[in-house]
């Protein structure tokens, strides 16, 4: 069975915060489960990927280097709720892991399953 489904990738940091100040473990560990949770709840599901990565303050203009994670979604046949599910879930991880911001990639998807 053929289906069109939307690749959403969903990127932040998960080593410091907004102000560039490190996160606390724990911080990160309850904001993360809290990320799946809402993500499994509002798609079905999801995939997340330890990632590294760099953002420059536009505070201060200095360069920080730090661990991130890539969060992944297939979304059949995305809708307005899906754009109003993904905002949602992109204010949950910024409030949760102090985030200034986090970036969505769309991919168009065919596939297949067997």
């Amino acid at each position: 069975m053929k289906t069109n489904q939307v690749r959403i990738d969903i990127g932040f940091g998960v080593g410091t915060g907004r102000t560039g100040k490190p996160l606390v473990d724990a911080v990160v560990q309850a904001g993360l489960t809290s990320i799946i949770q809402v993500a499994t709840d509002l798609f079905g599901g999801c995939t997340v990927y330890r990632t590294y990565g760099s953002w420059r303050c536009e505070k201060t203009g200095i360069t920080h280097y730090e661990d991130g994670r890539t969060l992944t979604l297939y979304v059949k046949f995305p809708s307005k709720r899906t754009e109003r599910d993904l905002t949602v879930l992109a204010d949950l991880i910024k409030d949760r892991l102090m985030q200034q911001a986090v970036y969505i990639v769309k991919t168009p998807v065919n596939s297949q399953l067997y």
